[in-house]
């Protein structure tokens, strides 16, 4: 089996493992097991537990966000860039049936790796989908950036903090909505924060 393959079964593997241990209960040798790889194997492609949970984020999202990234990382209009990321992760979070256990595995990895870890080691180490953010918000940053530079947008914070302040409200309004989704209008959600992160900034 190629290098590929092997660590792609591991990364399938983990997730399986995940959605029905979940996180805290799973171990590294239920993941071999499951992937029928040996330990010396494991550790050939990934670094830890928490590694692994990272990868199999990104995979996710590559999947069902090849689309996303391809505009998001293209466009030079900074206002439908914003629109879009807010109608497209919506819509995952309203189609993708497997959108709220993959959230719920990403969120429960990042509670428990904190907890593990020491203050000394949470300064110098990166807790799992840490790189993802990271690049969502550099991507949601140059629009607000952009924008302002432009004059299509006008706030008084950096653009950086703006970016920050919009991926925290959608991220927090879809946990919301896939927790509680009788209790909440994904629409109404939608259009507020397209009014308030985007059309009232406008001059």
């Amino acid at each position: 089996m190629g290098k590929a393959k092997t660590k792609e079964r591991i990364v399938q593997a983990a997730i399986k493992v995940f959605s029905e241990n979940g996180y805290e209960r799973s171990h590294v040798e239920d993941i071999l097991n499951e992937a029928g790889v040996c330990k010396g194997t494991f550790y050939r492609y990934f670094r830890s537990k928490s590694d692994l949970l990272e990868r199999a984020c990104q995979d996710f999202l590559f999947d069902v966000g090849g689309e996303w990234y391809e505009f998001i990382s293209t466009t030079d209009d900074p206002i439908k860039g914003l629109e879009y990321h807010i109608d497209f992760i919506m819509t995952i979070i309203y189609e993708e049936k497997t959108a709220s256990t993959f959230f719920e595995l990403w969120a429960r990895g990042v509670r428990s790796e904190a907890s593990r870890l020491s203050s000394k080691e949470k300064d110098r180490k990166e807790l799992p989908g840490a790189g993802i953010y990271r690049m969502l918000r550099e991507n949601i940053t140059r629009f607000y950036r952009e924008g302002k530079e432009r004059g299509l947008l006008k706030f008084d914070v950096s653009p950086t903090l703006m970016a920050t302040l919009f991926v925290a409200v959608v991220d927090g309004f879809c946990i919301q909505y896939m927790l509680a989704p009788d209790a909440l209008d994904l629409i109404q959600g939608r259009d507020f924060i397209k009014q308030e992160f985007i059309y009232n900034l406008e001059p």
